[in-house]
């Protein structure tokens, strides 16, 4: 059973790792998040964060709650509550006419 689990972190960590993403996204923190886009929503996860932005400029990020998300020419701003990530310089790989901050 124990392998088992094992297993699956180590799959889970794969699919997480910019490697395997579509590409490398830096916060302003330093923390780097590995991006996955899909047809209408983008996913956003490093170690132990996972955040979700739909092109509706929503975004949601378990255990946080939901929030919104906006980009500028300076990068793109994740709100969700009290706490907020940036991308200096980066927006995500959604279509960008709605989100504009």
């Amino acid at each position: 059973m124990q392998a088992l689990r094992f297993t699956a972190f180590a799959a889970a960590t794969l699919l997480a790792t910019p490697s395997l993403a579509d590409r490398a996204l830096t916060s302003d923190t330093g923390v780097v998040y590995a991006e996955m886009a899909g047809d209408s929503a983008s996913r956003l996860v490093t170690g132990n964060e996972t955040i979700l932005l739909t092109e509706s400029c929503a975004a949601q990020i378990p255990g946080r709650g939901r929030g919104s998300w906006s980009w500028t020419d300076r990068g793109t701003t994740v709100t969700v509550g009290t706490y907020s990530v940036s991308f200096a310089g980066d927006v995500p790989l959604l279509p960008l006419y709605r989100c504009m901050g």
